[in-house]
């Protein structure tokens, strides 16, 4: 338990550090990512906390994260084992909040409903998790991730802006979440014909032509999120 406390405390102290780190140098970063990295260990066999903080950090920088979001992504990869009961699971959501505030690895948000992850957090988060059999990564170049070919990675969260742009035949069989926030960049038609182990598909701010390219995604999505969307033929709707 001792050991626990101190533990606990030497994040405290860093997490200090993160809070003045924009008004102040901090003395070593690498002492600081070492801290968030124990404190992810100190969370020891907690699976559930640990894979929420990955799906915050699939979100961008200094994002105000919506609970209810977290909990359709969890809720799609089958984090909880409460079938048709998401009031449970969203209690469950909660509490994982909750907790993973009081380690100080997640933030108040000042939107209602919301949550924030800290920007070094987020990166040590990223880091961590890309060594562990749940690969997850956040990507702003899609000529790069389609070069580098990673068959085994299981989430990805594509954050373009009006100078990327994307592009079909993306190979990635073992993919089961995708995020993608653009700039109403026109969505291919083909887009996921390589990504036939998807569970989990959230979109914003795309143009998608037609709704019919989003089922050849996989015949294991169990959640489709489009937000803010300019959506054109939805007859088959």
């Amino acid at each position: 338990m001792l050991e626990n406390e101190k533990k606990l405390t030497r994040w405290e102290v860093a997490f200090e550090e993160l809070k003045n780190s924009q008004s102040s140098t901090i003395s070593d970063v690498h002492k600081v990512y070492s801290s968030i990295e124990l404190s992810l260990n100190f969370l020891g066999s907690n699976t559930e906390h640990k894979m929420l903080l990955m799906l915050c950090a699939l979100f961008p920088e200094d994002f105000d994260i919506l609970i209810e979001s977290l909990l359709r992504h969890a809720m799609g990869l089958g984090l909880f084992k409460v079938v048709g009961e998401t009031w449970k699971a969203r209690n469950r959501v909660y509490s994982l909040v909750d907790d993973l505030k009081r380690c100080c690895l997640l933030l108040d948000s000042n939107v209602p409903g919301c949550v924030k992850m800290h920007d070094i957090v987020r990166d040590v988060v990223i880091l961590v998790t890309f060594k562990t059999d749940h690969r997850f990564m956040v990507e702003y170049d899609i000529k790069r991730l389609k070069k580098e070919r990673l068959n085994d990675i299981s989430a990805i969260s594509l954050i373009l802006d009006e100078t990327r742009w994307l592009e079909d035949n993306l190979e990635f069989p073992s993919l089961q979440l995708l995020q993608v926030q653009s700039n109403e960049e026109e969505l291919p038609e083909h887009f996921f014909r390589g990504m036939k182990s998807l569970k989990v598909l959230s979109l914003q701010k795309l143009y998608i032509p037609k709704i019919p390219s989003l089922f050849e995604a996989s015949t294991c999505l169990h959640t489709l999120q489009v937000e803010y969307c300019n959506v054109g033929d939805i007859s088959i709707i």
